[in-house]
């Protein structure tokens, strides 16, 4: 048996395909990748410069000052191809494939979905041939006590001290607070889970200032999402003072070829380490009744 939250805390939540650097696009590979895209039905393309500077020649000029070679800043350029409501995009930079949703249904739904566009970017041969590093899923729970209880009580004993717990002492006399906390697990030798927790303090309308931070955080404004809230997270006020970001993040090595990598396949074992953690991390009680859990026969 298998159930879901039908409140559930989900806001944000990402496939990533790291491989070795992509090659400069030609015009005709651009057009072939944004019309994939369009057929795909990610029909809104955006893009997405900044700058950045190449470490190693950076190492070099800094050692052989004088010496010729050192290119100054580079231009970064990234794609973002987004779905009519803005709530999937894949974004392509120079050695990432990443797709985004806000608004999340089941897994294998999600990373079908994944799977049907990669195959679209198999179309172009030059990414076709690219071979892939590893491969990441990233979950994002917006944890907002309400119903006059306290953030401390989402969590499991086994998880129950949270960032700001250790300057509690001085919380009543500073103007503003904000904590993190960080843990990464090696469970195979090619395989990984990070949980990333922010505590948050709620802004003089006691509502979030922000929803996405940390592992999650977008720099771009260009490349923002719309969220789906919880209609008690705009509506009512949460109670406490606090709410989390909470992330799980599992990674994975991966050593193939775009074409030949099978997205629903290799993605399995990520899917399974991320429910099993937050599971542990949460107090089910608490969460099973305010999320409203339900089984699945």
């Amino acid at each position: 048996m298998s159930g879901s939250f039908q409140k559930a805390p989900l806001v944000y939540v990402t496939a990533n395909v790291r491989l070795v650097e992509i090659p400069e696009l030609d015009e005709a590979d651009e057009r072939k990748l944004h019309h994939a895209m369009i057929r795909a039905g990610l029909t809104e393309r955006r893009e997405s410069v900044s700058h950045g500077f190449d470490l190693n020649q950076l190492h070099q000029a800094m050692n052989n000052p004088g010496q010729p070679g050192f290119k100054g800043a580079k231009e970064e350029v990234r794609w973002g191809f987004f779905g009519p409501d803005s709530n999937e995009s894949l974004i392509v930079d120079r050695d990432n494939l990443e797709y985004r949703v806000t608004e999340y249904g089941k897994y294998e739904n999600f990373i079908r979905r994944f799977s049907e566009i990669l195959e679209g970017l198999k179309s172009i041969e030059i990414l076709g041939y690219l071979d892939t590093n590893e491969i990441t899923l990233t979950y994002c729970d917006a944890i907002i006590p309400v119903y006059g209880r306290e953030l401390k009580e989402y969590f499991s004993n086994k998880a129950s001290v949270l960032p700001l717990d250790f300057v509690s002492d001085h919380q009543q006399s500073d103007l503003f607070q904000t904590g993190q906390l960080q843990v990464t697990r090696v469970i195979a030798p090619n395989e990984k889970i990070a949980v990333h927790l922010e505590q948050l303090p709620f802004n003089s309308n006691g509502k979030p200032a922000k929803w996405l931070t940390g592992p999650v955080s977008e720099p771009d404004q260009r490349f923002s999402m719309k969220l789906q809230l919880r209609d008690e997270w705009l509506k009512d006020r949460p109670s406490g003072s606090y709410f989390g970001l909470l992330t799980t993040q599992a990674s994975k090595i991966v050593k193939t070829k775009i074409n030949a990598l099978n997205v629903e396949e290799v993605f399995t074992s990520s899917h399974q380490v991320t429910k099993e953690t937050f599971n542990e991390i949460i107090n089910r009680s608490v969460c099973d009744e305010d999320w409203l859990y339900t089984e699945a026969y």
